[in-house]
C-alpha cells in the first residue's frame, strides 16, 4: 500500500508486498511528521520517504503570478506558481515512486498536490485529505521550523491558500464516485500537540476512515464502500 497525504492522502498497492504512504499540505507540520510517524510505524529499514518538492521544476519554466499584491510585497513584482501541478516533473516523480517500490516495503510519499497528478492517482489505494481553516493554517505555517525556503510575502494568503481550496475542492469532486478518499479535520485544538496528536491521527487514518456524502449514493459505489477495506461503518 502507498499512503499519500494532500492535506493529506493514502496511495495503492503497487504490488501486493509494497505499501506506501503520502503526505502533503498547505503547510508543513503534518505532512514532515505524519511522514516521519508512519516511517517508524512501518519500520525505518523497511520504508522510504519521497518528497514532492523533490519533483519542482526550476524557476526559470515555472509560470508567474502576477498578482497585483506582489508589486508591492516582493522584489521581482510577481510569485512563481509552486503550488499548481504544472510545476512538478510527474513523469519523474512516478518513476521514482515505481523504483522506490522496487526497494522498500513502504514508500512515503510527502505532496500537497498528489490528488491534482491523475498519473499518481492511479497508483492509490486509500487517499486521506487533511482539512483545516484558513486561520489555523497561517499560524502553524508560520511556526514552522524544519521548512528551508521562508514564504515570500504575500505568497500565502494570494497564491498558497486559494491553490489548496481548489485541490481541496477538486478532491471532494473525486471523493464522490471514488471510494477511497476520506476527509479528516486537522484544525481541532486536539492537533496542536504534535506528540500526542501524531498518533492518535495514524490511528485514525489505519482504522477509522468514514465517507461521507450529500449525494444520492448508487447501489454500485455502496457496493465498493463497504467492501474497500478502509470502511469500518456506513
Amino acid at each position: 500500500m502507498i499512503l499519500s497525504f494532500f492535506v493529506l492522502t493514502i496511495l495503492k498497492k503497487i504490488t501486493d508486498e509494497v505499501q506506501g504512504v503520502c503526505t502533503g499540505g498547505v503547510h508543513e507540520f503534518w505532512k514532515i511528521h505524519a511522514a516521519k510517524e508512519f516511517q517508524r510505524y512501518f519500520g525505518a529499514a523497511e520504508t522510504t520517504i519521497i518528497n514532492q518538492d523533490e519533483f519542482y521544476k526550476t524557476e526559470e519554466v515555472v509560470e508567474k503570478i502576477y498578482h497585483p499584491a506582489a508589486v508591492t510585497l516582493t522584489e521581482q513584482e510577481y510569485y512563481w506558481s509552486f503550488d499548481e501541478k504544472e510545476a512538478i516533473n510527474i513523469d519523474q516523480f512516478k518513476e521514482r515512486i515505481l523504483q522506490e517500490s522496487k526497494v522498500f516495503k513502504n514508500v512515503i510519499i510527502d505532496g500537497n498536490m498528489i490528488t491534482e497528478m491523475d498519473e499518481i492517482v492511479e497508483l492509490c489505494d486509500q487517499i486521506v485529505v487533511l482539512t483545516l481553516d484558513f486561520k489555523t493554517c497561517r499560524r502553524r505555517r508560520e511556526a514552522r521550523m524544519d521548512y528551508v525556503l521562508p514564504d515570500t510575502p504575500g505568497y500565502f494568503e494570494n497564491v498558497a491558500f486559494p491553490a489548496y481550496l481548489r485541490h481541496l475542492e477538486n478532491a471532494r469532486k473525486r471523493s464522490r464516485t471514488d471510494p477511497k478518499i476520506t476527509f479528516i479535520d486537522v484544525s481541532e485544538p486536539r492537533f496542536e500537540n504534535k506528540c500526542e496528536s501524531i498518533q492518535d491521527f495514524r490511528g485514525q487514518i489505519l482504522n477509522d476512515h468514514i465517507k461521507l456524502t450529500d449525494l444520492r449514493i448508487e447501489v454500485g459505489l455502496v457496493d465498493q464502500l463497504v467492501r474497500h477495506p478502509s470502511c469500518g461503518a456506513m
